[in-house]
């Protein structure tokens, strides 16, 4: 191939403007449908084999644009992705992350990739778990090329190109569309086949969410990456949406069975955490405890209770897994403060009972924590015990709940758990 940009160029958009003109052809007899249309965009998608060698990011870059623009007006006419050329795209994308200069391409093939599982989740299908699971299968395997290579201290590089697709900050990324799916649909009728598609989809995308997610984030805490962040937060949005799902009216009872299953073992995702050292000091900065918390919280609030209680076990194990450190998060008293405020908001009584039990079988249990760590912790409660209403910048979310409870029922509670923790604190 000719080191000629422009003219490359302008043979890729030819090829754009064939697959368009291909796709309006009625065949008469029946067969392979849009046959010339497919084979137009079979040979602009392998024509990057010949391109990634030669050095060209903006060409690159211009047949990524390509690839999308023939995406879309394949899906005008078909509404079902080519595994094919999604495939492509994420090969692409993962080879340009190796190249510095070449990352905008990766960047612009997870949008690309976003974009048509935003498309596929919205379109009615007979068999959506094959393209939805090819398209989990391409994001994954760039997200996995990225991870692997070493990220920026500061500013998280890895986060910057797989962003489109797990963080909510770019506007138009595919979480925030995700949750205005999820707007749309909870408040849609019972009757309203639209959003049944919605729901039907987005259960079948999920099934390939929690092993995905397993692995990138045990990933991205091994090699100590700023995007384990986005990948935590990304897990709370989306388990919460599909509990939110679970709750539509037009959602039938099976279907919120599956949905509420999926979200349970996404949010287990989170009981991943590795144990050493290294591996909590680095999770305990993005605040778990407070992602925990709100998954709880929500969970109770949408009459959820049973999944509730099932993110309580997370929550502890965590306390006790960040407690054997000195993180400088107080790991273990923020994880007691907020399984103390839900089971307030459970109704306290038995549920304050059953969180003592637990905590003093876990004490009897646990031999690998410090006990001047475990007086440090008793300290904190006992002085948030004398103040829990004051507020500060550690747990916001923990402390508005706390605001909200029986304030001399949590206060007993706060200090039966020092007591618990160290009787040297006490004195």
């Amino acid at each position: 191939m000719q080191r000629d940009e422009r003219q490359i160029e302008q043979v890729l958009n030819a090829m754009v403007s064939l697959v368009q003109i291909y796709l309006g052809i009625d065949y008469a007899t029946k067969g392979p449908e849009k046959l010339h249309a497919n084979i137009a965009a079979g040979y602009l998608s392998n024509s990057a084999d010949q391109i990634l060698p030669l050095d060209m990011p903006d060409v690159l870059m211009e047949w990524m644009l390509c690839m999308e623009k023939t995406q879309i007006l394949s899906l005008q006419v078909e509404p079902n992705i080519k595994p094919e050329l999604t495939k492509k795209v994420s090969m692409i994308a993962a080879a340009s992350f190796n190249r510095e200069n070449h990352r905008p391409v990766t960047l612009k093939g997870i949008e690309h990739l976003a974009n048509l599982t935003h498309f596929q989740l919205r379109t009615k299908s007979a068999f959506p778990i094959y393209p939805l699971g090819e398209l989990w299968k391409n994001v994954e395997s760039v997200a996995l090329v990225v991870l692997s290579l070493p990220d920026d201290r500061i500013f998280s590089i890895q986060g910057g190109c797989l962003g489109p697709y797990y963080s909510l900050l770019p506007e138009g990324s595919f979480l925030r569309k995700l949750i205005t799916l999820r707007n749309q649909v909870v408040d849609a009728p019972d009757n309203d086949e639209a959003a049944q598609t919605v729901i039907y989809n987005i259960r079948h995308w999920a099934d390939g969410v929690q092993s995905s997610q397993k692995k990138l984030l045990c990933l991205s805490i091994k090699n100590g990456s700023l995007f384990t962040n986005d990948l935590i937060r990304w897990t709370s949005h989306v388990a919460k949406i599909l509990l939110d799902l679970s709750n539509a009216d037009a959602c039938d009872d099976t279907t919120g069975r599956q949905l509420r299953n999926e979200a349970k073992h996404l949010a287990f995702v989170l009981d991943w955490v590795p144990d050493d050292e290294d591996s909590v000091k680095h999770v305990a900065q993005f605040k778990l405890t407070d992602v925990l918390f709100e998954i709880a919280l929500h969970a109770h609030n949408a009459s959820h209770t049973e999944f509730s209680i099932e993110i309580d076990r997370i929550l502890l194990s965590w306390a006790f897994k960040g407690g054997r450190y000195q993180t400088g998060w107080g790991v273990l008293q923020h994880s007691i403060f907020a399984l103390s405020t839900l089971a307030m908001v459970r109704g306290g009584g038995v549920h304050c009972q059953e969180l003592m039990d637990k905590l003093a079988d876990r004490i009897g249990r646990e031999s690998n924590i410090d006990q001047d760590l475990l007086n440090q912790a008793a300290s904190a409660i006992r002085q948030k015990a004398t103040t829990p209403w004051v507020a500060s910048s550690t747990d916001p979310s923990i402390e508005t709940e706390m605001r909200q409870v029986d304030r001399t029922a949590l206060v007993k509670l706060l200090e039966e758990i020092a007591d618990m923790l160290s009787q040297e604190a006490c004195s």
